[in-house]
């Protein structure tokens, strides 16, 4: 939705509210938040199915993959997490090419 208050800094550009999405009782930007902590990773991809919630991580430094999962688990201990990660390359595209959300 669009907030009609002005920006505080005075600029004169409509602005949009935070847009949140659930899947589950999981959102994407909870887990946003918890991948994108560490600083290793540089882009991620949700995927739910059949109960377990697979994320595919394009990194440019080793990530502590344990602390990751276990913090998701936290979110969701219902589901299977696994993490999936490989190096970022230059000619990488982005792993989402719209809105961020948990596939599934």
């Amino acid at each position: 939705r669009i907030l009609k208050e002005p920006c505080p800094c005075g600029s004169p550009v409509l602005r949009l509210d935070r847009v949140r999405r659930r899947s589950g009782g999981l959102s994407a930007e909870a887990l946003d938040e918890i991948l994108f902590e560490d600083r290793g990773i540089v882009d991620c991809r949700y995927e739910k199915k059949d109960g377990a919630l697979t994320i595919k991580a394009l990194n440019c430094a080793e990530p502590d993959r344990e602390a990751i999962c276990a913090r998701v688990r936290s979110l969701a201990p219902e589901l299977e997490v696994s993490l999936e990660v490989r190096a970022a390359e230059p000619e990488d595209r982005t792993l989402y090419f719209g809105k961020r959300v948990v596939l599934g």
